[in-house]
């Protein structure tokens, strides 16, 4: 019986085969075509690396960079970095679609298969560098936001001196009906001997998704040999007014570790 996670991965992997297949369902392979299909392994190998920019594209910082561009020709460079051509794609789709259905579900199965290993293999380097980490993060892991509050926009600093980079990462999530503009982070460092008078280093801004589910963040600092900075975060930052009116959100999980 197939778990949740595999359900979501056959899901959008048909739903990629589809959209590339409009129309083409009722036409067969000329011979010519045929001798011009992809093999076998790298085909699977570029529904693979299709699949994994569909999932890279729901990052915010990724979805902002490439807002502008069309879906299709991220598909186009995948299949061109692979050495193949459009055509060639559309041939190979067209063929296992019209002649060996059975054998694409197969490819489907080893897809998924890959997919579900790397994805395992991400959550224990995970769940391992986590383990071997210090959390230097001292203040609550969590916090629900439902009223205007004191610290309404989680307002924290820190002082970090020894040289290394420090990763602040949570998640965060913000409802439909969350009354802020913009509810985004907002990370920034000076000088230690400055705060106040010197020029702050915004590190990051990053919007979070009105859409009542969790999501990432992650934020990195570097810190040279004798310069200590002060780090500023507003895990909570908004464009509005104070008087706002009443914010929905949830930001948990809160971590900052080191690494020389």
């Amino acid at each position: 019986m197939k778990n949740k996670t595999e359900e979501i991965i056959v899901s959008r992997l048909r739903i990629i085969a589809i959209s590339a297949l409009v129309g083409l369902l009722s036409v067969t392979c000329s011979d010519k075509e045929k001798r011009d299909l992809i093999p076998e392994k790298k085909f699977t190998a570029i529904l693979s690396d299709i699949y994994l920019v569909n999932g890279l594209i729901i990052i915010p910082e990724v979805r902002e960079t490439f807002a502008g561009r069309d879906t299709a020709l991220n598909y186009y460079d995948i299949i061109e970095n692979h050495g193949y051509s459009k055509e060639q794609m559309e041939n190979t789709i067209k063929y296992y679609f019209s002649e060996n259905p059975k054998k694409l579900i197969k490819i489907y199965d080893v897809v998924i298969g890959k997919l579900s290993e790397t994805e395992s293999l991400l959550h224990l380097s995970h769940e391992e560098t986590t383990d071997e980490a210090e959390n230097i993060w001292k203040d609550r892991s969590s916090y629900i936001l439902t009223d205007a509050s004191k610290n309404n926009k989680l307002y924290f600093d820190y002082k970090f001196q020894d040289p290394g980079f420090y990763l602040l990462e949570f998640s965060a999530t913000v409802y439909p009906d969350d009354q802020s503009h913009n509810p985004h982070l907002t990370a920034l460092t000076f000088h230690a001997d400055s705060v106040g008078k010197g020029k702050a280093n915004y590190l990051s801004v990053s919007g979070y998704i009105k859409d009542g589910h969790s999501h990432k963040y992650k934020t990195t600092l570097r810190v040279l040999k004798e310069t200590p900075v002060v780090f500023e975060v507003y895990l909570y930052d908004y464009e509005n007014n104070p008087d706002f009116g009443d914010p929905h959100a949830e930001i948990r999980d809160i971590l900052i570790t080191f690494s020389p």
